[in-house]
């Protein structure tokens, strides 16, 4: 009886197969995680290896490892994943895909070539010309079937059948060979009698050989510095390797260049030392840091990843937008040299790859990067660093909804890392579970420097409506008059306004017609600067012309209502013609380097007034800045959202901190039309904790987050009817599925109804306990049948807006 062989069989997540796994064969000893290439249909795709055993199918196919050199993605992230996707209800392979860098899992490139073999005298006129080119040299399919038509894919598997050619999978430039830079590195160390041989036979190879070994701090050498040094060839490189004294390799550019402005501080507060000391005794757990604007929280994660370097683990280090990336990566840079990567949505597809790559590898000790690096695939993970972490930033606004902070959480857990959530305003969660324990809780009150928090004044808009007789002022009298004294003492100002473009909309006085985007439920904004289209909408960038007369009543009487960053802009320089004025909003601020670009001019003291939108509101460090004015600070409590409270305070809080950071006392000049609103009577205060208690006063009474859980479920489509039927029955199904004390609620439209094309209507399930509303919402979903196909449903686990 002949023996059973044993052949290993995995299961693999491909670019094509976000909702199922697919079965093969393949080599022994291949763990989760690997990256492999599998024949999926006629094509040959790249996917990862989610899990191993089972059956063994005569029809299975064989997968191959995409690179021997790569290592598997971490186990720890790997499982992360899996949790992950059970907890926002989404299959594994989407949350994959989300995690990979979307180069890697591109369909392969497939190259032919001939074989050399004689042509027999049956070939068509066809496949003579297809032999033709790939014995003049091997041709990708893409390129054959740009020269020849979709008939030469038919072609070649007709000519492969025959022996004539050959197929392959081209990784070179598709993976790593177009963001790969050629390096060497010693081996072992040669004794003298061996150098003294090679300077004898080979001095230009002794020569290089020795300045190598005299560097042995460098973790390696790039060949391409070496050969501009001494003037040699590549050759050179490898004749030493075929010697056993070196080993060449590629690595992979990183993206970080020099440094900017920032300094290290050698000396420690009383405060910043009590944290690291505290971190240092409780390395495994989730600390949250509250610290005032300016009090050295960034150096804080800075000491805690230096102690977690020494003990050889590595650190992620997140921030929520991509214009706080240049500054951290500075501050990072300083004090770790090239030893950082980093992840954000604004690299190239390449780029992208190339530092996935380093941090796969173990390259790199330190991760920096904006939400989606939550899932960067760092070995020996040690230490969470999430600044800013009561950002809505970390939230994603499309499928799947994930948390970045919480996504961390998870990864902590499964990898024995330690967390700093750091923030000058915690989210209301955070500060709960620190005040019951869960978390471990540490304040810095006091600057660095012994500066003092900023003078807080509010000013009350309508004694400025009043005395403007009827005209709504976009600057109070006290802001312009401590405009004009900031920029005589040779002082920087900032002004803050979390609406971009010219006006908000356009209005008919007569019928009282806006004009709105036909795609979107929101008002066209008016730009100015636009040589065709000025009426903009900022969701779908749908745009037209400035009417002349009203399309409804056909009036001439239409007029701008409100007012934007250009708006502004435009009114200051008017009363400071000699003032350089930098406007920073999503029009302004459009390549990769307009934020570096912008913090060294304001470092220089090259702008005296900063005009902008949130992007500048939060985590900058602009020690020139004496004044800052926020001018509408009642937008953000309009929204109907429980949230709507803590968001406004947070972003004043932030904002209110780029002044007087290294300059005595700065000022800060609220303008409002609700001065007696709660929320400025903390601000005024600067009193966080009273803020907090007050509104974990409410949120119990209410059973919103953190004394309550709910799940979003956003129903969508391009036809009106079929959106709310679904809706309706969706949240009848609910009804009848959940017990006491799940609630649902709506259908309700979502708050921009229509968003590009697309209706939405959104159903909320919440409950005192996580576990009965999840219950309600697998079992509903798990047999729900929208009933059409041109009706989507979304999940949306811990929603963050509504």
């Amino acid at each position: 009886m002949e023996k059973q062989i044993d052949v290993p069989v995995y299961q693999v997540i491909t670019a094509r197969s976000a909702d199922r796994q697919y079965t093969y064969t393949g080599p022994a000893g291949l763990e989760r995680g690997t990256l492999v290439t599998v024949p999926f249909g006629r094509r040959t795709v790249r996917g990862v290896i989610v899990a191993s055993g089972g059956p063994v199918r005569p029809d299975m196919k064989t997968l191959e490892p995409v690179d021997g050199t790569l290592p598997p993605i971490p186990a720890e992230l790997m499982d992360s994943l899996e949790e992950l996707a059970d907890y926002y209800m989404v299959p594994l392979g989407t949350m994959l895909q989300t995690a990979l860098p979307p180069a890697l899992m591109k369909d392969l490139p497939v190259s032919y070539r001939a074989t050399g073999k004689r042509l027999p005298l049956v070939l068509t006129e066809d496949e003579l010309i297809v032999m033709a080119m790939l014995r003049e040299s091997p041709c990708r399919l893409t390129n054959m079937v740009q020269k020849l038509g979709r008939s030469a894919t038919g072609l070649l598997k007709g000519l492969e059948k025959m022996g004539l050619v050959e197929r392959s999978i081209d990784l070179s430039d598709e993976l790593v060979d177009s963001v790969k830079r050629r390096a060497v590195v010693p081996v072992g160390e040669p004794d003298e009698r061996q150098l003294a041989e090679l300077k004898k036979r080979a001095p230009r190879q002794a020569e290089v050989l020795r300045s190598i070994l005299s560097e042995r701090s460098a973790p390696f050498h790039l060949m391409s510095e070496l050969a501009a040094r001494f003037k040699c060839g590549y050759g050179l490189f490898r004749s030493l390797e075929q010697k056993g004294l070196v080993r060449t390799f590629y690595d992979f550019k990183s993206l970080v260049n020099g440094d900017r402005h920032f300094r290290e501080y050698l000396q420690l507060t009383a405060e910043q030392e009590s944290f690291t000391e505290q971190y240092n005794r409780e390395p495994g757990r989730i600390h949250v840091l509250l610290g005032i604007t300016g009090s050295g929280k960034s150096e804080c994660y800075l000491r805690c990843a230096d102690t977690v370097i020494a003990g050889g683990g590595r650190v992620l280090y997140l921030v929520p937008e991509i214009g706080l990336t240049p500054a951290a990566i500075s501050r990072l840079r300083v004090r770790f040299g090239s030893d950082v990567a980093i992840i954000h949505s604004g690299l190239s597809a390449s780029q992208r790859l190339s530092e996935w790559l380093r941090i796969l590898q173990g390259r790199v000790s330190i991760v920096v990067g904006t939400r989606s690096a939550a899932f960067a695939p760092v070995p020996d993970l040690k230490l969470i660093v999430v600044d800013e972490e009561h950002d809505d930033s970390y939230k994603q606004g499309t499928h799947p909804r994930y948390n970045a902070v919480h996504t961390l959480l998870f990864r902590a857990r499964k990898a024995g890392a330690g967390v700093i959530l750091g923030s000058a305003s915690p989210t209301v969660e955070s500060y709960h579970h620190a005040r019951e324990g869960r978390y471990v809780f540490t304040r810095l009150r006091e600057r660095v420097g012994g500066g003092k928090l900023p003078n807080v004044q509010i000013v009350d808009m309508k004694a400025e409506f009043e005395a403007a007789k009827g005209q709504k002022p976009l600057l109070s009298r006290i802001l312009k008059d401590s405009i004009g004294k900031t920029l005589e003492a040779g002082r920087q100002v900032l002004l803050f306004l979390n609406r971009r473009g010219y006006a908000p909309f356009l209005l008919c006085r007569k019928c009282g017609h806006v004009e709105q985007c036909p795609h979107c439920s929101v008002t066209l904004t008016v730009h100015t600067g636009h040589q065709t289209a000025p009426l903009r909408c900022h969701y779908c960038d749908y745009g037209k012309d400035l009417p002349h007369v009203c399309p409804r009543c056909s009036d001439a009487f239409i007029q701008m209502m409100g007012f934007g960053t250009q708006r502004v802009e435009q009114r200051l320089g008017k009363l400071y013609p000699e003032a350089v004025i930098f406007r920073a909003d999503r029009d302004t601020m459009t390549s990769r380097d307009s934020f570096r670009q912008l913090n060294d001019r304001m470092l220089a003291g090259e702008v005296d007034i900063l005009i902008g939108t949130q992007m500048i509101a939060k985590g900058h460090h602009f020690p020139g800045v004496d004044l800052v004015g926020i001018l509408d600070a009642d937008s953000g409590l309009q929204f109907p959202d429980f949230r709507s409270r803590e968001r406004t305070f947070s972003l004043m809080m932030q904002v209110s901190g780029r002044a007087g950071r290294e300059a005595g006392e700065g000022s800060v000049l609220v303008q409002t039309y609700q001065a007696d609103n709660p929320v400025f009577e903390s601000l005024l205060a600067h009193d966080y904790e009273g803020f907090m208690q007050r509104e974990l006063i409410y949120r119990k009474r209410t059973a919103y987050p953190p004394f309550g859980h709910m799940i979003a479920v956003e129903v969508r489509g391009k036809v009106e009817s079929a959106v709310h039927d679904c809706a309706v029955a969706l949240a009848a199904r609910l009804s009848t599925v959940a017990g006491e004390p799940v609630q649902v609620l709506g259908p309700v439209a979502s708050g921009i109804y229509r968003l590009k094309g697309w209706f939405r209507q959104a159903v909320l399930i919440r409950g005192p306990e996580r576990g009965p509303v999840r219950r309600t919402v697998k079992k509903t979903l798990g047999s729900f049948n929208p009933g059409t196909d041109d009706v989507r449903l979304t999940i949306d686990v811990d929603p963050r807006q509504f």
